[in-house]
């Protein structure tokens, strides 16, 4: 450019033609750099859009299988929560219902023992009783022994009446008539025989009865411990169903809590990735039809650009055009010499600030002034201030603009910052409360395994307790039943008489039974009798002790049972409430982590942003004033530079 002004200041003749060819050649080379670049841009952008079309694609049919599949397993899963909550309602319902069929059965089973109790020692007292009087009628003789005989069996009768309901009628009556009339009012042999076969009859109706007695009561007790332990064996079963259920609820729950999860987690990708292949599409779309038309545009321009070289450079174009231009050289030789000098000047101002600022439009409109007439030149100059003015306010808007991105950008960046140091420590938190709540399941499983354990143990304990207790029951019947019959036998010496019982104060005493007048008996009788009658009593008083201990230590045992599973429940309990405070909190940590990851993915896109600013204002910015003087340097010299054209003497 500068040896075109060189030479347009020494007045030097160029061919106008030779100039044009040359721009519209430089032209077309230009033309073909663009439309290389634009390939290579083009070729890149459709790589890109091949790439993510493809992934998206994928991305998207994979979505779509995992959701259907996550809403079949949040269907199951909500199904199995229902179906087990439902069984565990029912459990408990069975559980209480069986517990209080044993507890009426215990109490039923309680009363009928003592009643059992209560008519075994009447019977078996009634059959002392009668086997005293049958002895009595056997050996003694007198109307004493029938008095005696008469208010022994009105004590049976007052226990025992309901006997003579198994009477024949005239045996009955004939007892009845005994019963109730006075003594003496008959001989004593005609009494005694057919009263004695009735006392017979009556003990062997006792001792019939005793024994059924016994047996009922046996298969009753066996009966009752086996309904028992049926019964707890099935509320064990059923609780360790529902601590089972309840532990499968609290997992179905888990994993249904998880599924929403992760399906809101694919919904959201699924329209994401579906936004953003539709618009990859419109982007994709308008740069394939945007590329289409430069390069149809483009080949029109290099066509045509082609054309018109052949043009002007076939022989007869050169030819003609050279006589044309010489006529014309002619006639401008002298114009040119008188508007020489203004045209150096402006040339030079133009020049001059050209170099010192850089502007190649300017050097440019210096080489102008040199071959243009004044009117273009004087227009350029315009057209130039103008667009210098233009881009001077450009550069100012532009400036603006990045100092206000630059300060919104660092604003954001320092929020998000912010917000990314709130999810971390809420993140900690949360983690903290995990591990939390899973150190107090774990020990609140430990302590239900201890109280089972413990269950157990105390199991065994009864279970020991009851065979000694059963044993020692067993063991005082057999030394009443012993004891009893050696004073039977010492009865059968000595008589019913000699049997002295204890006696409340103030109590009658019946009177003595007639003695033999020769020889005589042992008179340490009556003390060995009462010893063994205090022994007798002493053992019933040890096997009620037994029985009363047996029934606390049963009550005190389901006591201990009862506490222990409510303890249990309760800890199963809160073993679920944390399982589910778990689930939550953990369904917050991933929502805290997804939206920490937003933040991050932000401060990223920021600081991309940010860093796409620094690319784009760096020079602006660094250079504004430099520039903005430079440019104002420029508009200077072009003003001067027309005032020197429009000084200067055409004509």
């Amino acid at each position: 450019m500068r040896g075109l002004f060189l030479a347009a200041a020494g007045v030097v003749a160029e061919d106008p033609l030779g100039k044009v060819v040359g721009l519209l050649q430089g032209m077309k080379s230009q033309l073909s750099e663009e439309g290389e670049q634009d390939q290579k841009m083009y070729n890149k952008f459709t790589c890109w859009c091949n790439t993510n079309r493809d992934g998206k694609t994928e991305a998207i049919a994979t979505a779509q299988t995992r959701i259907t599949e996550l809403t079949t397993t949040v269907e199951e899963a909500a199904a199995s929560s229902a179906r087990l909550e439902t069984e565990i309602k029912q459990l408990q319902k069975e559980i209480t219902k069986n517990k209080n069929g044993l507890k009426t059965a215990r109490a039923l089973r309680e009363k009928t023992s003592a009643e059992a109790y209560d008519d075994e020692k009447d019977t078996v007292q009634s059959i002392a009783a009668l086997k005293n009087a049958i002895q009595v009628l056997s050996k003694h003789h007198s109307e004493g022994a029938l008095t005696a005989v008469t208010n022994v069996m009105k004590k049976i009768m007052a226990k025992k009446g309901e006997v003579m309901g198994d009477m024949a009628e005239h045996k009955r009556r004939r007892l009845t008539t005994f019963l109730q009339k006075p003594a003496g009012y008959e001989s004593y042999s005609s009494q005694s025989s057919e009263i004695f076969g009735i006392l017979n009859d009556m003990l062997e109706t006792f001792e019939a009865d005793l024994e059924s007695a016994r047996k009922e009561e046996a298969t009753s007790k066996e009966n009752y411990e086996g309904m028992k332990a049926a019964k707890e064996e099935e509320i064990s079963a059923a609780k360790d169903n529902v601590a089972n259920k309840k532990t499968e609820l609290a997992d179905s729950n888990e994993r249904l809590s998880n599924a929403k999860e992760d399906l809101d987690d694919m919904e959201n990708a699924l329209s994401s990735d579906t936004a953003f292949l539709s618009d990859l599409n419109l982007k994709c779309k308008d740069a394939d039809e945007q590329f289409a038309q430069r390069q149809f545009g483009r080949n029109q321009e290099i066509e045509a650009v082609g054309k018109a070289i052949q043009i002007l450079t076939e022989d007869s174009a050169r030819e003609l055009t050279h006589r044309s231009m010489s006529f014309l050289q002619v006639g401008a030789v002298k114009a040119r010499a008188r508007s020489s000098n203004a045209r150096v000047r402006a040339a030079q101002a133009l020049l001059q600030t050209a170099v010192r600022t850089g502007n190649g439009m300017m050097e440019a409109l210096a080489a102008q002034v040199q071959l243009d007439d004044f009117a273009k030149v004087k227009k350029a100059i315009d057209d130039m201030v103008v667009q210098l003015k233009k881009e001077s306010a450009e550069e100012v808007k532009k400036n603006d603009y990045c100092d206000k991105e630059f300060n919104q950008n660092e604003k954001e960046h320092a929020i998000k910052d912010r917000e990314h140091k709130d999810h971390q420590s809420t993140i900690t938190d949360l983690e903290a409360t995990i591990a939390q709540l899973e150190d107090g399941i774990a020990s609140d499983r430990a302590e239900i395994a201890s109280t089972r354990l413990s269950l157990k143990q105390a199991g065994e304990a009864r279970e020991e307790e009851n065979a000694a207790y059963q044993k020692n029951v067993r063991d005082q019947r057999a030394t009443q039943a012993l004891i009893r019959k050696a004073m039977e036998v010492l009865e059968g010496v000595y008589g019913k008489s000699s049997l002295l019982q204890r006696q409340e104060p103030g109590a009658a005493v019946a009177p003595p039974p007639p003695s033999f007048q020769s020889g005589g008996q042992n008179k340490g009788n009556v003390g060995v009798l009462s010893l063994m009658e205090s022994l007798v009593e002493d053992s019933q008083k040890v096997e009620e002790e037994a029985i009363q201990g047996e029934q606390q230590a049963e009550e005190s045992y389901e006591t201990f049972l009862r506490d222990s599973n409510a303890a249990v429940a309760a800890l199963q309990k809160e073993i679920s409430d944390a399982q589910a405070d778990v689930a939550k909190t953990k369904q917050e940590l991933a929502q805290e982590n997804l939206d920490d990851s937003n933040v991050l993915a932000e401060i990223e896109r920021l600081e991309t942003y940010r860093g796409d600013l620094h690319v784009d204002c760096d020079f602006l910015v660094k250079n504004f004033d430099v520039r903005q003087q430079a440019r104002e340097d420029n508009i200077n010299a072009l003003v001067d530079a027309k005032s020197m054209l429009s000084g200067a003497n055409l004509d």
